[in-house]
């Protein structure tokens, strides 16, 4: 793929992350699930445009099918034209992969949700996003403020929208994992419902995403309680803003004290890494999100408020109603950190 460094270049331009050439690679043809099918649009040689489709195992049902991520709809400033903007994703899903998808979906900002709508795939709505602070003084530098204001502005952030450390309970043992072993299959099988609808995030997928992905900072731990794998958390730093991200956030049952322990171990990992803001996405009724609502995390202190989930049944699968409800999800199943 000798037009890697332009994607790169492109990507830094449009969205300012430092991408490794061999990310493309990664994303395209290394997934357990499969090729992507991705349009990338050139002018003069240059990559200026590109939209993927990422094939990914999804529990709906409590049946194992293939669905389609919707990801990356990226143009060059001086190309973003509506019509551009279109004609890619018309173009994306006018090929098929051996594997039809049962569905596609993807995470869409406010601008490309009318876009999409503009097509006719359906909008189910916006996701719950949670942040808190632990350093607000570095949270605002991270974003441009002055110092002399940042410190006045970290104070009132602390008091607002802190993260709160959690007593501890039970016998929960939380470790860093270096990669996903096969005793997590049963665990990994068990964190989406009967009736709900999301990623299968099994260790082939856990690895690709947070182990194998190039150039990427991911800190992985597993809880165990009695020595058998009882939760698992994901988060990521991003180095120019001091932010920080939990990508997965999972406990069996949902068990509270399994979830809190893995937070505080996270929390304190953040504030040695002199992390500012934090943040998490997860449908507001699930356990995840109820785990961050009592350690202080609130729903509005994010730029990401206005991001809702698209998804568009195919003509050759069930067309399920669906609605939010359905819906398992993290920060992690956007593919962006």
């Amino acid at each position: 793929m000798e037009f890697c460094a332009g994607l790169c270049d492109l990507d830094w331009e449009v969205r300012a992350r430092r991408l490794s050439p061999e990310f493309w690679p990664w994303l395209y043809f290394r997934n357990p699930a499969g090729d992507a099918v991705a349009i990338i649009a050139f002018h003069g040689g240059r990559p200026v445009g590109r939209f993927e489709r990422i094939p990914v195992r999804v529990t709906v049902d409590g049946k194992i099918e293939t669905a389609d991520l919707l990801e990356g709809l990226t143009l060059a400033p001086e190309f973003r034209k509506w019509s551009h903007l279109r004609r890619m994703l018309a173009m994306a899903f006018r090929d098929e992969p051996v594997e039809k998808p049962l569905f596609s979906f993807g995470f869409a900002t406010a601008a490309a949700t009318r876009l999409h709508s503009s097509l006719g795939q359906p909008v189910l709505g916006r996701v719950s996003v949670f942040s808190a602070a632990l350093d607000g003084v570095r949270m605002w530098r991270g974003r441009g403020v002055p110092a002399s204001v940042s410190a006045l502005a970290g104070s009132l952030s602390g008091a607002l929208i802190k993260w709160k450390a959690q007593p501890p309970g039970g016998q929960i043992e939380v470790r860093e994992t270096g990669d996903f072993t096969s005793d997590l299959d049963e665990l990994t099988s068990a964190l989406t419902g009967p009736t709900a609808i999301g990623l299968r995030k099994d260790p082939a997928y856990l690895n690709w995403r947070y182990v194998q992905r190039p150039g990427a900072s991911y800190r992985r731990l597993i809880a165990r309680k009695d020595q058998q794998p009882a939760g698992m958390l994901v988060w990521c730093p991003e180095e120019v803003s001091g932010d920080g991200y939990i990508l997965e956030l999972a406990a069996r049952n949902g068990d509270p004290v399994t979830l809190d322990a893995l937070l505080d171990t996270a929390r304190e990992q953040m504030r040695s890494a002199r992390v500012g803001l934090v943040t998490a996405s997860f449908p507001r009724a699930a356990a995840a999100a109820q785990a961050l609502l009592r350690a202080g995390f609130v729903s509005w202190a994010t730029r990401w408020k206005n991001m809702s989930l698209i998804v568009t049944p195919r003509e050759h699968g069930r067309r399920t109603e669906l609605s939010m409800t359905d819906w398992n999800y993290s920060l992690g199943d956007w593919l962006y950190h």
